[in-house]
């Protein structure tokens, strides 16, 4: 019985411990960062990626009316 409580009183000194540490939660906020900087590039991108196509679809179009003579 002894050593269980002392095992559970291991434990809760470990607990309290990992809450005093704040370096994780720096590194999880750094995650976050990264994430959400991440997706709006993503996003960017994706629509830059659109608007370029509609683009160089009109020229493609452009270019084959005049080839054609039209």
């Amino acid at each position: 019985m002894e050593g269980r409580l002392l095992d559970v009183l291991g434990r809760a000194g470990m607990i309290r411990r990992l809450l005093r540490d704040t370096r994780g939660f720096t590194a999880l906020e750094y995650t976050l960062i990264t994430v959400i900087i991440g997706t709006v590039v993503l996003s960017g991108v994706g629509i830059i990626g659109n608007a370029l196509s509609g683009a160089y679809g009109e020229i493609g179009n452009t270019l084959t009316q005049l080839a054609n003579g039209v």
